[in-house]
């Protein structure tokens, strides 16, 4: 029988987690203390300049969770075809 979603989701985080780490330590912190100088409180610098810049990578982490959660499911059900290194004859 199925294993649920924690099932499902929970191997797959540390995947998403190290994408998102990824992109949100790409993001300059000069860009908050710009905001901040040009009269943006916290939280403003935080919704103009730092979610537009890490939509990319949120996008990203959920997409591969989705192709990860997908195959899981088709795998369990038998619909998963070949896997990776098979040959067919």
């Amino acid at each position: 029988m199925g294993r649920g979603c924690a099932g499902y989701c929970s191997p797959r985080c540390l995947h998403c987690t190290l994408v998102l780490a990824s992109f949100f330590r790409d993001i300059e912190p000069d860009l908050e203390a710009a905001a901040i100088i040009d009269g943006r409180s916290r939280m403003g610098a935080l919704f103009r300049i730092v979610v537009p810049l890490s939509a990319s990578g949120v996008s990203t982490a959920a997409i591969l969770a989705l192709v990860d959660i997908l195959i899981a499911v088709f795998q369990e059900r038998g619909l998963g075809g070949l896997t990776a290194g098979a040959v067919k004859d």
